[in-house]
């Protein structure tokens, strides 16, 4: 595997957690208008799949971090 892989793949798992962050936040940016009941609606589950997004992520980063410090 060659290094510049390795670094699109670090830049992925980044914006994969960028993308969980916005998910968590998204019912709070969207409050009037016509999108808001439909975000109230769905608030729960993309709260949800943006915290799980978030953990998983983060933690193949700092297992891909350790990984590279120790081998």
């Amino acid at each position: 595997m060659n290094n510049n892989y390795k670094h699109n793949n670090y830049i992925l798992y980044f914006l994969a957690i960028l993308s969980g962050f916005a998910l968590v936040i998204l019912p709070g940016l969207v409050t009037a208008g016509a999108l808001a009941s439909f975000v109230a609606s769905i608030a729960p589950v993309a709260i949800s799949i943006g915290l799980i997004t978030v953990v998983v992520f983060s933690l193949v980063l700092i297992y891909l971090a350790f990984k590279s410090l120790f081998a």
